[in-house]
């Protein structure tokens, strides 16, 4: 049995007797303190992200210990009487001055706060914090209040519970131990089917988690009240009031904040707490890292695992013949990701998604209507253009002959293109199973061929964005009771859900090099068609990796090697964390180089297309100046005949025209034709 949860005693009697009671009674009594919102907020027109006032975001929801205590220890320096605690106008000076929740007011003002109370608006909300911090004020209980004070203005002057602003913003918690989940978690219920080779594994299907109803109760939970080990949050889409609430709730710096409302503009960065020389509750300092989310789209996802189906069909069945790569339905998206994390005490870890993330790529790599005509089958055969590979080329006297290539894919040319069966039959692609969701995606992107790069991702469960979708590995991990996740604390989540995020960045290249693979394998068939738009596809994943590499690699070069660093002077603790890291350090090193080769595969791709449009370029020139060379002296024979003088004699022949210039016709063209095969043989 775990012990009942102990009540805070650093803090004044009135405040640990309102922190016991219900959420709603906190807010009913904080937000009768709340006389307006700040005033330089409202000149602004609502509350700043970094861009707009970093002043402001600090100065007004910094709610660090360390922050709070800077304004404390002013304000005591400031008051009537100095002093190490805060009376009644030390703490006036305080909300108002520095925090702006009360009026500002002059020396004969403050001293109607002692008199006559009723003169002045804000004294009667000023009195009933008063009541419950007790005079004089510690700094404990300042920063409880002020806290409180903050919560309860972005819920009661910034409606975070009513706006439609707010409506994509959800709040996860979980709490749990190795025993129990002390939240709501909702179990898998249902199981897809998974490929490893031959092995198929049925792998749960995590269920739709259920978020935070009320903003208010979570807001003013206690956190002593908490049972479980380890506390997880995660802010799916927040808006810029949620963020600063759940700051206070959590008790973030400035920093993070910063971090965290700007989040769509962040790069990947990792700051890692140094403790305040003398600073009290450490338990609560705070180290935020900020990583790029890429992923694979529900449909990607079950296209990459028919992809590892085939191919590792094609290795079975190589002494058979090999079938032809399985279509592929690229679509990647991109958006930042944020992680906070306490120090060992507090156990608490903060995950946040930008609002908005956009696709990279949306895509497929071609259709099923792809056979050509027979006029246009006849003259890739004239110009030996169909394979790829020219009959009329032989290696000249100038050494020139067709560049050999040695890919792996060469071998995919002798195969027959698959097909897809109508809907309301059972689907397949490369001889693999596939569901209706596949198949109506590759069928609809091939044919309306919409442009999705740089496009929101606003389908949380198609793009993969969702909660559950986003932390599926982690969310299986928690469900299994003593698992090697729920046996350990805050940093063995926040590592794995780093390594999860890593181990996405293989497979979105898997899945680019599958669609090299098939755009090769469909470029050099004879009856294929349209093969600009292959080569333009082709380009179009050239640019999408190097997209990928340049949002991967400040990750690779400036967070991984630190993170690396932060995770040996805790090895000793955790080695498991350990093994993680090293984990995502082999995944980043990996990534660069790998995205390195498959874009100079695209480069060779095209290269090799514009040597084959050249070649049949040539071709056809050939055979033209054959035809040109060969009926020459048929043109120069009827120049001369069809020449106007009276006396030619050959006119008058009997067999004039059907021996004698048929005959030299034929004679003269069958000396020039082989005049042009020996020049050509030299």
């Amino acid at each position: 049995m775990q012990d009942p949860p102990i009540l805070r005693q650093d803090i004044a009697p009135g405040l640990v007797e309102l922190d016991s009671s219900d959420p709603e009674t906190q807010v009913a009594f904080w937000t009768s303190c709340v006389h307006r919102r700040q005033p330089e907020l409202h000149r602004i027109g609502g509350l700043p992200v970094d861009r707009v006032a970093n002043d402001l975001l600090t100065r007004y929801f910094d709610s660090s210990t360390h922050g709070l205590n800077v304004i404390y220890r002013a304000a005591a320096r400031d008051q009537a009487v100095p002093g190490t605690l805060l009376d009644k106008d030390g703490l006036y000076d305080a909300l108002s001055e520095h925090l702006m929740f009360f009026e500002v007011l002059s020396t004969e003002e403050k001293n109607t706060l002692t008199k006559d109370g009723s003169k002045l608006p804000s004294n009667v909300h000023f009195e009933r914090v008063c009541e419950k911090v007790g005079m004089p004020c510690s700094q404990a209980s300042f920063g409880y209040a002020v806290r409180a004070l903050r919560k309860a203005t972005l819920l009661d002057h910034f409606a975070l519970n009513t706006t439609e602003s707010h409506e994509k913003s959800k709040v996860y918690h979980c709490d749990y131990d190795d025993d129990f989940i002390h939240t709501p978690f909702e179990k898998s219920a249902r199981r897809r089917p998974m490929y490893d080779g031959k092995d198929k594994y049925h792998v749960p299907i995590i269920s739709k988690q259920v978020p935070i109803g009320k903003f208010s109760d979570y807001l003013f939970t206690s956190k002593y009240l908490r049972k479980g080990r380890v506390h997880w949050s995660h802010l799916q889409f927040p808006s810029t009031e949620l963020l600063l609430a759940c700051g206070q709730v959590w008790r973030l710096p400035g920093p993070c904040l910063t971090v965290m409302t700007g989040l769509d503009k962040a790069q990947p960065q990792l700051c890692i707490h140094h403790k305040w020389s003398g600073e009290e509750s450490s338990d609560y300092a705070w180290s935020h890292m900020v990583l790029p989310s890429i992923r694979l789209d529900s449909t990607s996802r079950a296209n990459l695992d028919v992809y590892r189906q085939w191919f590792q069909n094609i290795h079975e069945s190589a002494q058979k013949g090999v079938d032809a790569p399985p279509r592929v339905h690229v679509a990647v998206t991109r958006m930042n990701l944020a992680l906070m994390w306490s120090s060992g005490q507090a156990n608490t870890l903060i995950s946040s998604s930008e609002a908005a993330g956009y696709y990279i790529g949306r895509w497929t790599t071609d259709s099923t209507a792809h056979e050509i005509s027979c006029f246009q089958s006849l003259l890739n055969k004239l110009t030996c253009a169909g394979a790829g590979v020219c009959c009329m080329r032989r290696k000249r006297s100038d050494g020139y002959e067709k560049v050999p290539t040695n890919d792996p894919d060469d071998m995919e040319k002798q195969s027959s293109m698959d097909k897809c069966n109508t809907c309301g039959k059972k689907h397949s692609l490369a001889g693999i199973s596939i569901d209706h969701d596949l198949h109506m995606a590759l069928k609809s992107e091939s044919e309306d061929g919409i442009e999705f790069a740089g496009q929101q991702a606003n389908d949380d469960n198609v793009s993969c964005t969702s909660f559950e979708k986003t932390f599926e590995q982690v969310l299986n991990s928690l469900e299994n009771q003593n698992s090697a996740l729920r046996i350990g604390d805050h940093y063995h989540l926040l590592f794995r859900i780093v390594l999860n995020r890593t181990n996405d960045y293989m497979d979105v290249l898997e899945l680019y090099e599958a669609a090299i693979r098939r755009l090769n394998y469909v470029l050099h068939d004879a009856h294929s068609s349209h093969k600009d738009d292959l080569i333009t596809k082709i380009e179009k994943v050239k640019l999408e990796l190097i997209t990928l590499e340049r949002v991967v690699q400040p990750f690779a070069e400036y967070v991984v090697p630190e993170l690396y660093s932060f995770a040996q002077t805790i090895q000793h603790q955790h080695p498991l964390v350990f093994h993680h890291v090293k984990e995502i350090q082999n995944n980043v090193r990996a990534f660069l180089p790998k995205s390195a080769f498959l874009i100079s595969r695209c480069e060779n791709r095209t290269d090799e297309y514009d040597r084959m449009a050249q070649g049949k370029m040539n071709n056809i020139l050939n055979i033209l100046t054959f035809i040109t060379f060969v009926i020459t002296p048929m043109q120069l024979m009827t120049g001369i005949y069809g020449m106007n003088f009276r006396i030619m004699p050959e006119l008058d022949w009997k067999h004039g025209y059907l021996g004698y210039w048929w005959g030299l016709c034929l004679t003269l063209t069958a000396l020039f034709a082989m005049i042009l095969v020996c020049l050509q043989r030299r």
